[in-house]
Order: structure tokens, then sequence, then C-alpha cells
């Protein structure tokens, strides 16, 4: 008891020292993100920048669709589209962090795409791993999954 009462003080000392800001956990929030994708094990959750003429930024985070659900191996792709939807530019990459298991069950990732000029819409894809959280991790191709290019489930 008198651990807690002193990391409760400890807490509460650095989140109020000389007026700055301190954030102890990133907190992500679906509502805060333009773009949404689901599948049965993983939610990834971005917006779309252009921080000029010629870049397209997807800045995102992934979590488990279930707390009860880990992940790992995650590999996104941000695809630039075409007007018939076919792929004519792409970059991969990877989130932040490599194991995604509750109770902190997110992963920041940044994409940066050079336009080639044919894109006309943007969408992420890409595939993973899950497992039951506590279970063992494996690449068995029953825990292999994919986020799918395109997706009718709503948010």
């Amino acid at each position: 008891m008198k651990k807690l009462l002193l990391l409760a003080v400890i807490l509460l000392a650095l989140t109020s020292c000389g007026g700055k800001n301190i954030t102890l956990v990133n907190l992500y929030h679906a509502q805060d993100y333009q773009w949404h994708k689901n599948t049965l094990y993983i939610k990834v959750h971005w917006n779309i920048e252009r921080p000029d003429a010629n870049t397209v930024v997807a800045e995102g985070y992934v979590e488990p669709f279930d707390p009860k659900t880990g992940l790992h191996s995650i590999r996104l792709e941000l695809d630039g589209l075409d007007a018939e939807g076919n792929v004519v530019n792409y970059v991969a990459g990877m989130p932040k962090e490599t194991r995604i298991v509750s109770p902190l069950s997110t992963s920041p990732f940044r994409l940066t795409m050079k336009l080639n000029g044919k894109e006309d819409d943007f969408t992420m894809r890409g595939s993973y791993y899950h497992f039951d959280a506590g279970a063992r991790e494996d690449m068995d191709t029953k825990s292999y999954d994919t986020i799918p290019l395109k997706s009718d489930e709503p948010y």
C-alpha cells in the first residue's frame, strides 16, 4: 500500500512540474482519425496529410480488435490508387512496436509516400500475426492474417 501511495505522489509531482504537460502514456482515440480499417484481429486508424505537392503522409496507429488478442510482425502498406482503384504507388513500413498486447495495446505509425502523379485516392493494407494474450506467439499460417486492399466493413 505504501508503494502505491508513493507512486501516486510521484506521478502527481511529475504531472504538475513547472506547468509543463507530461504524458506518461501515449493515448490514441479512434475518433481523432479520419480513416479506419478493421479485420477480425486488428484495427488501423490513420489520417492523410499533404505536407507538400509531391508528398502524402499517413499517420495513425494500430491496435488489437479485442483486448484478449495480441499482434506481432505487423507490416503496413500505404497504397496510392488511380481512379479505377488500381494500386499505382505504395510505401511499406511497420508500426513503432513490433509486439502489441494489452493493457498498452496501441502502436503508432507514420508512412511517407512520394507521389508519382497517378494517385487519385489512398488506402492502407498489410499483414500481421495474431495470438491469444498469454499464449505462445508463433508464425504459423493459422495465426497469419491480412488487412485487405478493399474493405466493406463500416467503422
